[in-house]
C-alpha cells in the first residue's frame, strides 16, 4: 500500500518514543540461540508464520492464531498509514509486515519519516509466553539470544535506539544476564512483567537478590511493562497492575489521546503518533 508521509517541520526539541516494539526474527532461534538449545528453544517458545495459518507454541503446546493471519497485527503500522487504511486492507491477501519491526535500517527510515530522534525498544514474541516456561535453563538461553540480537539491532543505530534487556525469571540466571549486559551501551533497563511465577510476585523476598544485588548495585532501571495478554495462552499481568489498568479505562481524556486504551495499540491525539509497530510516541523538551 502506498502512503504519503508529510515532511516533518524543523524542531528545537527531541522526540522520544518511550514504548516501541520489535518483532523478533527467525534468526533469533536459528542463529543467535546456543546450538545446544535450538531444538529445546523452539519447543519452549516459537511463533510460526505459515502461508495460510499462524500459531504460537509454548512448552510444546500449540495455540492457533484466532485472528486473520493475512494481516500481521504485530507489525502492520508504518509511517503515514491510518486506521481507515488498515480497515481497507483486503483480508484475503497476505500483507507483509512492516520491515522496520525487525530490520534496523528500515526502522531508522521509519523514525526519520516520523521525526523521532530516539526510541526505547521492547520485545514482542518472547514476552508472549516465555515467563510460563518450564525449563529455566532454556529461558536463560533464549534471554541471552534475544539480548544479543537486539544489541546487534541497536548497534546499527547507536544514537537512535536503546533497549530494555529481557531477563529469565530465576534470580540467579537474571542476575548473571544483567551483569553480562550492564556494559553494553544500548541497554537502559531490565524488562519485568508484573505477574506471578510459581506463585511468587516480583515483590516476594525470593526476588530480593534481583532488586538489591543486581538492579540497585548495577544501577539498572526496572522497566515494569504490563499487558493484558489478550492473544496469549494465559494472562501476562496480574495483581495491582491489572487493577490500575482497570481504573484507567474510565479516564476518557487519556484514552482519547492513546487511541482507545490498552487494547487499541496506537495513538491519534494531537501530541501522540504511531511508531512502526503501533506503539505511541510523545515529544518532550530537553
Amino acid at each position: 500500500m502506498a502512503t504519503f508521509v508529510k515532511p516533518m517541520a524543523k524542531k528545537a526539541f527531541a522526540v522520544f518514543d518511550s514504548d516501541s516494539h520489535v518483532v523478533e526474527p527467525r534468526a533469533l532461534w536459528e542463529k543467535y540461540l546456543d546450538p545446544d538449545y535450538r531444538v529445546l528453544g523452539k519447543a519452549a517458545l516459537w511463533r510460526e508464520e505459515g502461508p495460510t495459518n499462524c500459531y504460537l507454541k509454548v512448552n510444546g503446546k500449540m495455540f492457533r492464531d484466532t485472528m486473520n493471519p493475512n494481516i500481521p497485527r504485530l507489525a502492520i503500522w508504518r509511517p503515514g498509514i491510518t486506521w481507515a487504511q488498515v480497515g481497507e486492507l483486503d483480508p484475503d491477501i497476505r500483507h507483509a509486515p512492516t520491515r522496520g519491526a525487525s530490520d534496523p535500517q528500515a526502522r531508522l527510515a521509519d523514525m526519520g519519516a516520523m521525526g523521532i530522534d530516539q526510541t526505547l525498544l521492547y520485545l514482542t514474541l518472547v514476552r508472549r509466553g516465555l515467563s510460563s516456561g518450564r525449563r529455566p535453563d532454556v529461558a536463560r538461553a533464549l534471554a541471552r539470544a534475544h539480548n544479543d540480537w537486539i544489541a546487534d539491532f541497536c548497534a546499527v543505530a547507536r544514537a537512535g535506539c536503546s533497549r530494555r534487556p529481557w531477563c529469565p525469571a530465576k534470580p540467579d540466571f537474571a542476575i548473571a544476564e544483567l551483569e553480562r549486559i550492564a556494559t553494553m551501551p544500548c541497554f537502559r533497563g531490565a524488562f519485568i512483567r508484573p505477574m506471578f511465577i510459581e506463585n511468587r510476585y516480583f515483590t516476594h523476598p525470593y526476588y530480593d537478590p534481583l532488586w538489591g544485588r543486581a538492579l540497585e548495585v548495577l544501577g539498572i532501571t526496572a522497566a515494569v511493562h504490563p499487558a493484558t495478554g489478550l492473544w496469549n495462552p494465559e494472562w501476562t499481568s496480574h495483581a495491582p497492575f491489572i487493577e490500575k489498568m482497570k481504573g484507567r479505562l474510565s479516564q476518557m481524556a487519556l484514552l482519547r489521546e492513546a487511541g482507545g486504551g490498552p487494547f487499541a495499540g496506537g495513538g491519534n491525539g494531537a501530541n501522540l503518533g504511531f511508531s512502526p509497530t503501533g506503539s505511541w510516541a510523545t515529544s518532550w523538551r530537553r
